[in-house]
């Protein structure tokens, strides 16, 4: 332990090769230089009364964990602590390592209903598979630091057992499901459950999986492309639980048939002002989804129809094709999947595309919400 409430807290994990430091924003000066080193990081914004709090996780991949703070103290405000992870070893980390983490950790903050991250990176996947596996077991220690310090981590998979209810005679569950009872979310990035393979999968709109740019009715479907054979894929695909682990998408469904539903993570104000929630509130929940072959067929739209959007601060453009979205010499079976695709992060494709309609751009949104109500 530190002399003084001022210097960082320390903490070596043998097991892992892994040093940990937790600092306070105001003593970032008390680094000593053995943070000289590359790794990666996560910024903690002050604790809300109901756990809630927000975090940013960051890689070092050519500077230094002390530099970087030192940088991120000028630039980014309102966080309090941070929690500091290098390699314990002569060698540390290298580059593919650290965005590796960075992604994994960014993965299980997003799915933890308590947490709101300020960033979304992509995942390092250019590691061989004995690397990734090994890397994997450092997220255990890491989450129970966060876990420690007030920064639950924890997902819904974790959360007590409530009243059992009668499993009952026939019971269908599908990844759709999942995202209704608050066990999964758009956008969760799945990876599977099989050692030596380090396929990773992301839940895309409709409840269906895409996996290397294609997109899968099923998890079985996306997990025998991956495996090239038959696979239970509710087994093979995991999504990560606050614990640092993997659980099955079998036991989250496991959990909604005899436990029922969670309270689903509820967006960011930012999110909220960015990305309507995905059904309109006029349109009935046990209505029958308006897809855009039912546009197509209401001639609201033209089954040839340019979509358009903005993100980033650039103009996008994608066509319509047969209910298929193609853009950027990719094809894509939902709005979402395509949304998703730019932005990378959970994205609603009804709200994110626009089309051409009396001179202005109005989102697909507005047409599903008008044939739905009066059926034009």
């Amino acid at each position: 332990m530190p002399a003084s409430s001022a210097d960082p807290i320390v903490i070596h994990i043998r097991s892992e090769a892994l040093s940990m430091a937790v600092v306070n924003r105001e003593s970032v000066g008390n680094l000593d230089p053995s943070w000289d080193a590359i790794g990666v990081y996560v910024l903690l914004w002050p604790t809300a009364t109901d756990g809630s709090y927000t975090a940013y996780v960051g890689k070092v991949g050519q500077s230094t964990l002390r530099k970087r703070l030192y940088q991120h103290h000028r630039s980014k405000e309102g966080w309090t602590r941070a929690l500091l992870v290098r390699r314990d070893t002569s060698d540390g980390f290298n580059s593919a390592e650290t965005g590796w983490l960075e992604g994994r950790l960014t993965d299980l903050l997003t799915l933890a209903p308590l947490a709101t991250t300020v960033n979304r990176p992509d995942k390092d996947e250019s590691l061989p598979r004995y690397e990734r596996e090994a890397l994997d077991r450092m997220i255990r220690p890491i989450a129970a630091v966060l876990r420690v310090l007030g920064a639950s981590p924890d997902t819904p998979d974790q959360a007590p057992a409530t009243k059992v209810r009668r499993r009952p005679r026939t019971y269908s569950e599908s990844v759709s499901d999942l995202i209704e009872g608050g066990f999964l979310q758009l956008g969760a990035r799945l990876r599977s459950t099989h050692t030596g393979t380090g396929a990773s999968a992301t839940v895309v709109d409709g409840g269906k999986l895409e996996v290397e740019g294609q997109v899968f009715d099923t998890p079985s479907g996306a997990a025998v492309h991956i495996r090239g054979k038959e696979t239970n894929g509710w087994d093979f695909w995991g999504a990560p639980s606050g614990d640092g682990s993997l659980i099955a998408l079998s036991e989250l469904r496991r959990r909604l048939r005899e436990e029922g539903p969670r309270a689903a993570k509820a967006p960011t104000p930012a999110e909220s002002a960015e990305q309507p929630a995905l059904e309109p509130a006029s349109v009935p929940t046990t209505a029958t989804p308006v897809t855009i072959a039912d546009l197509v067929a209401a001639r609201l739209i033209g089954a040839d129809e340019e979509l358009h959007a903005r993100s980033g601060g650039l103009e996008h453009v994608a066509r319509l094709h047969d209910s298929v979205i193609e853009l950027n010499g990719n094809t894509f079976s939902s709005l979402s999947a395509a949304a998703v695709s730019i932005t990378g992060k959970p994205t609603n494709g009804w709200t994110f595309w626009r089309v051409q309609a009396g001179g202005t751009l109005i989102p697909l949104s507005e047409l599903r919400q008008r044939l739905a109500t009066s059926g034009r």
